[in-house]
């Protein structure tokens, strides 16, 4: 009962991240219409951090119950990273692959700069852009004080710069800090949570994880795995339309 109350949603949600009864999962499900932006959040974290959990995501979003959005560039991810074959296949005809991009890097960057020449973005709409945003950046990044904390702060970066933007949004593994790359904590529990590593003391290892900052006793963590890459998946401008990307780009560099 407590999922539909606003404030009290998301940490009734993450809660049951201590129980693991796969009923909890179907019930999250079906609790989803009645969920506010927060506790949608948390819900899809919950659901993407076990494979069991996960796979009852993907049978609602195959069945049309939750739209395919749901499955955002971040949650694919984490949904790959539970470790479970059968979950990869599932979820790789949902989104295409967008996590694996082929082809050179490079290839790629210039790729979309020739498809944004200047007449092209000086035809975006800031206002669409704004919104696209606000949908696939905006949890995780910050811009003028608004958006997420989990990467990097836009407000101050070179953000005019087409190749700039280009080689962060195609390639954002090819130039990630330590600081933000890719955590998995597998816990005793069953889960595996993914984030950015804050802390890991003898005590405790503490998570920033999409949902918040997740602080978990040590004798609870059975491995912590570096991913080696971004946070941030690649693919992310494959799952937009062009005038999506135009927009989006028009946005960044004229903000």
């Amino acid at each position: 009962g407590l999922f539909t109350e606003p404030a009290l949603s998301p940490a009734a949600i993450r809660a049951l991240l201590a129980a693991g009864d796969p009923a909890d999962a179907s019930r999250l499900v079906g609790a989803w219409n009645d969920l506010d932006s927060p506790g949608r959040d948390a819900a899809v974290a919950t659901l993407a951090s076990r494979a069991a959990w996960g796979a009852k995501l993907l049978d609602a979003i195959e069945r049309g119950d939750l739209p395919r959005d749901t499955l955002s560039p971040l949650v694919a991810r984490q949904l790959a990273g539970l470790g479970d074959a059968a979950l990869r296949t599932r979820l790789a005809s949902l989104v295409g692959g967008r996590d694996a991009p082929t082809g050179d890097a490079s290839a790629r960057i210039d790729a979309w700069r020739k498809r944004l020449p200047p007449e092209r973005l000086a035809a975006a709409d800031p206002a669409v852009g704004r919104a696209v945003w606000i949908k696939q950046c905006a949890a995780c990044h910050r811009l003028h004080g608004e958006g997420g904390t989990l990467g990097p702060d836009l407000t101050g970066s070179g953000r005019r710069d087409l190749d700039y933007l280009l080689t962060n949004i195609v390639t954002p593994s090819a130039t990630v800090s330590p600081d933000y790359r890719l955590r998995q904590a597998l816990l005793a529990d069953g889960r595996v949570l993914a984030g950015l590593l804050v802390r890991r003391t003898p005590d405790m290892l503490v998570l920033h994880t999409p949902t918040g900052v997740e602080t978990i006793p040590a004798d609870e963590v059975e491995e912590v795995r570096d991913a080696g890459v971004s946070l941030m998946p690649e693919g992310l401008l494959d799952g937009l339309s062009a005038d999506e990307v135009r927009d989006l780009i028009g946005f960044l560099m004229t903000e």
